[in-house]
């Protein structure tokens, strides 16, 4: 979705191959222990006391992320599916509307605070060093780079006027291809710049939250366009950072979101209904502004472009864009937050393990199924009602989104477009530690790769 993105089962939580789509979720990072900590863990049959090992074992996964990120994933494939009932699409449609602004408030500000929870921190030896090399070489820039070029060839040969628009969703073909990320790539892009620059910026910065909030409201007035989302990357910083955050404060907001749910972890307990009941009760400003602030859809803000540009064709002020986006940060915060707490714990059986890792090619691939389905005609369907198309549109969303997860063929080839196999052969040199077939086993089967470096 375009207001608001993609979180390897082959790493650690800090040493994730995308921090925010292919994360190991295990119960605990070794690169946040302390220096006894780190000497205390050895491979199987490996060094002994005193002796730090390279590799550290890996620890379980925690269901909950897996669960976080594959409900955040369906979001985002439906919302597309449906972006052509919004009041700029071909069936505008209220309920849609609505609906549609309420999940943007909370799915890519979840995923950036899921994204920086778990980004690596300052680096302490060298095989950190090439681990987070690795994440965001062939994590993060070289799927970027394929579906960047994918998209770019897409748009050129079926669309010939450059001005012309999706039917279905989607920003305006421009000749800019390379530098402006299409669709939901603009995630990766930000993601990479917020990786380079987040351990410096927190390391600098006295009160890091407060100072990006002012980051991310005075951007709007600068020249910042998305040029490689340069825009999003400076609105959304604010969400990355309060991730990381949640990651310095890591025992209190798992004894939080444990709160939420009763010992067995399936049911809410009082805490977990009263997060729902947020969740619920956030959706009444929406109504009133999807019903009563008719002026807004014309002229919609998001933080995807500088105020000047957004309003340029509005009758609005400047100083009405920092006012709304000042309003959606005081919006997707806390219903960002209650969302996450509001999430199941417990591993579902078949889901959690198995398509919790796998949730960055449906975030980043879905566009070719609304693509491939406005170029068959579906859009063009006569005879059936806009209610009726909003739930098959809702159903495909899903479809698509569970599709890639899985392993069928198509999204198990898919895969390999993602990620290249050969790379190793010439992007990346070999780490002794490391057995490269196993890493992408287990990235592209969801099961934890034997090596101990894996």
């Amino acid at each position: 979705m375009e207001h608001a993105a993609e979180v390897s089962a082959n790493q650690q939580q800090s040493n994730s191959h995308v921090v925010w789509v292919e994360v190991d979720n295990s119960a605990a990072s070794t690169d946040n222990k302390t220096e006894p900590e780190a000497q205390k863990v050895s491979p199987p049959g490996g060094a002994g006391e005193g002796m730090k090992t390279s590799s550290p074992q890996r620890s379980p996964r925690d269901p909950y992320w897996d669960n976080a990120k594959i409900y955040l994933v369906i979001n985002v494939c439906v919302g597309h599916f449906l972006e052509i009932y919004m009041p700029h699409g071909k069936f505008p449609n209220v309920v849609v509307r609505i609906l549609y602004v309420y999940a943007a408030g909370y799915i890519m500000p979840s995923f950036c605070m899921i994204s920086g929870y778990f980004s690596n921190r300052t680096p302490k030896d060298e095989y950190t060093t090439f681990k987070q090399s690795n994440s965001l070489l062939r994590g993060l820039f070289v799927p970027y780079v394929i579906f960047q070029v994918i998209y770019s060839l897409m748009y050129h040969f079926l669309y010939e006027k450059p001005d012309q628009k999706l039917p279905a969703f989607g920003p305006q073909v421009q000749s800019n291809y390379v530098w402006q990320p299409f669709i939901s790539l603009w995630f990766l892009m930000s993601l990479i710049t917020w990786r380079l620059v987040g351990p410096h910026y927190m390391r600098v910065v006295k009160y890091p939250l407060i100072t990006s909030i002012v980051i991310g409201l005075l951007a709007g007035y600068s020249n910042a366009t998305r040029f490689l989302s340069l825009q999003r990357s400076l609105a959304y910083f604010p969400f990355f950072v309060f991730g990381w955050l949640m990651k310095d404060s890591e025992p209190l907001f798992t004894h939080v979101r444990r709160k939420c749910y009763t010992e067995s972890g399936i049911l809410p307990s009082k805490h977990g209904f009263m997060a729902i009941g947020f969740c619920a009760l956030m959706l009444v400003p929406m109504v009133f502004y999807g019903l009563y602030a008719p002026g807004y859809w014309d002229c919609p803000i998001w933080f995807g472009d500088p105020y000047w540009s957004e309003i340029g064709e509005c009758n609005f002020p400047q100083w009405y864009a920092f006012v709304v986006r000042l309003f959606w940060y005081a919006f997707d915060f806390p219903l960002s937050i209650a969302v996450l707490l509001a999430l199941p714990p417990f591993r579902i059986p078949h889901v959690s393990d198995k398509w919790g890792p796998r949730t960055m090619l449906p975030y980043i691939a879905h566009p070719l199924f609304i693509i491939a389905f406005q170029q068959a005609g579906y859009y063009q369907i006569e005879g059936l009602s806009v209610s009726a198309m909003v739930a098959i549109s809702f159903f495909l969303g899903v479809a698509v989104a569970i599709l890639l997860m899985t392993d069928y063929p198509f999204a198990f080839w898919l895969r390999y477009v993602v990620d290249p196999p050969f790379l190793s052969w010439f992007l990346l040199k070999r780490d002794e530690n490391d057995t490269h077939a196993a890493r992408r086993k287990a990235r592209r089967t969801g099961r934890p790769a034997e090596s101990d470096g894996a």
